[in-house]
């Protein structure tokens, strides 16, 4: 019988790749994917689901809050994170949330059969990255917690909210929209944000930000 997968993804291109992919293994079944958590939810009411491939930032519902509604209203659905987030707080709370494995995106797509196979077969797959955080839980006995950081207390409200639009994925004129600023002003921010924070782009603010506490997740 074959694995019926759903990839829940915002990224188009690396959810159609991904789905692609693993077309090409007979003992797979994708169906069609969803770019957020209530859309992942309206698509569990039709479809009857082995594996859940799910990213952990997404708009309208994130991966962690679906998670736990999955863990709970289908337990028999085995969730696998697959996320660009590598520090140990997104790790660590995603198993929290429900997830049997935590994959990076930039995994090879050996490694993601390898995790579908095992959670569909053992319960659960533990990679180097998890194993870290379940020896830092079990065996030191070491609580997770996000990174506290000076520069978070010095940033300025409007600074903090276009970290948290960024993770939203707004463009740089919806956050003018909310902040009331143009959209000339709000690149400017986002370029003196990066500096100060010694980031490259958005992705490395909303890295910081799930550090920094200053994302939820």
């Amino acid at each position: 019988m074959k694995t019926r997968i759903i990839i829940a993804d915002n990224h188009t291109l690396f959810r159609q790749g991904l789905a692609a992919l693993l077309k090409e293994d007979a003992q797979f079944e994708v169906l069609d994917g969803v770019s957020n958590g209530k859309e992942l939810q309206a698509a569990l009411l039709q479809h009857s689901v082995d594996v859940i491939l799910m990213d952990m930032i997404m708009p309208v519902m994130n991966g962690f809050a679906v998670m736990q509604y999955i863990k709970l209203a289908y337990p028999d659905i085995k969730c696998i994170a697959i996320s660009m987030l590598d520090h140990n707080v997104a790790v660590s709370r995603a198993l929290d949330a429900g997830a049997l494995a935590y994959l990076l995106k930039s995994a090879d797509i050996d490694e993601v059969k390898t995790a579908i196979r095992a959670v569909v077969k053992d319960g659960f797959h533990y990679n180097d990255l998890v194993n870290r955080i379940i020896l830092q839980r079990v065996i030191l006995k070491k609580p997770v917690v996000p990174a506290s950081t000076h520069v978070y207390t010095e940033l300025t409200s409007k600074e903090i909210a276009i970290i948290k639009y960024v993770s939203q994925e707004l463009t740089t004129i919806e956050i003018g929209e909310k902040l009331c600023l143009s959209p000339r002003t709000v690149e400017g921010m986002r370029i003196h944000l990066a500096e100060k924070l010694h980031v490259k782009n958005g992705i490395g603010l909303v890295l910081y930000g799930v550090k920094a506490g200053i994302i939820e997740i």
